[in-house]
């Protein structure tokens, strides 16, 4: 990779999102149920919240731009400073799943995400 691709900021996918609206995973697991995988046709940090920092993914099946997880924030950091990853999102290669899990932390059910190659 070259320099100036390296360092040279910009879009990095070419998503229109246009018309799409924030969503929580919990109202998307709420609408759509649990089972099912979403591509991500994108990722971004939002920098504006009211809390700190906190990655995004853009989920095109649902016009939705998902809120996910703040302890992902570093991990999704790393994915946008991967070029192949970026080319395998922009491929339509990335997937997303919600599951529920039991927070030891906090002792009740929270939902959270895992990734999902799309072949």
């Amino acid at each position: 990779m070259s320099f100036a691709a390296k360092h040279n900021k910009g879009a990095k996918f070419s998503i229109d999102t246009t018309g799409y609206s924030y969503k929580k995973i919990a109202d998307v697991v709420g609408d759509n149920g649990i089972e099912h995988t979403y591509t991500v046709a994108a990722l971004f940090i939002n920098t504006k919240g009211k809390f700190d920092d906190h990655p995004v993914a853009v989920l095109p099946q649902i016009e939705a731009l998902v809120d996910l997880p703040s302890h992902m924030t570093d991990e999704v950091r790393q994915i946008l400073g991967d070029p192949d990853d970026c080319a395998a999102i922009e491929a339509g290669k990335v997937g997303i799943r919600f599951e529920k899990y039991t927070s030891k932390t906090y002792n009740r059910e929270c939902l959270g995400c895992r990734w999902v190659d799309i072949q």
